[in-house]
């Protein structure tokens, strides 16, 4: 991830944006005094279908570390703390990858040198239904 310097006295700019407007202007939660971490369907929350889990989002791989643009972009009219809502190493991570992640093997493991080792064949027993 490059850094993002503008030319022509724009300034350096952050690499990576992160926001949490539902703390800040619609309040899902109620009033300021009901806004309380998590907001739903903030940054570094997933929903699983019937209930919503702390799944942080990871930025890796990069040859330096990103500037991160953290803080209120659209207001904070309820005064909150940008840290109680948006905490790095629980909703994002920085510099490691996800557990679990392998990354695509290529060329993928059915073609060898760039051609298919298995000849691809149409597919048996169709029928046309009118």
């Amino acid at each position: 991830m490059p850094d993002i310097s503008g030319a022509c006295g724009w300034g350096d700019k952050p690499e990576a944006k992160l926001d949490c407007r539902g703390a800040e202007d619609v309040r899902p939660q109620g009033n300021c005094s009901q806004v309380s971490y998590p907001v739903p369907r903030q940054i570094g929350q997933n929903y699983n279908g019937t209930s919503y889990f702390t799944d942080p989002v990871y930025i890796w791989g990069n040859d330096r570390t990103p500037d991160m643009g953290l803080g209120w972009s659209w207001g904070n009219p309820c005064g909150l703390v940008w840290n109680d809502f948006v905490r790095e190493g629980r909703d994002y991570v920085l510099g490691t990858a996800k557990p679990g992640y392998s990354p695509y093997v290529y060329p993928h493991p059915l073609t060898q040198d760039g051609a298919v080792s298995e000849p691809l064949h149409a597919p048996a027993n169709l029928s046309v239904v009118q």
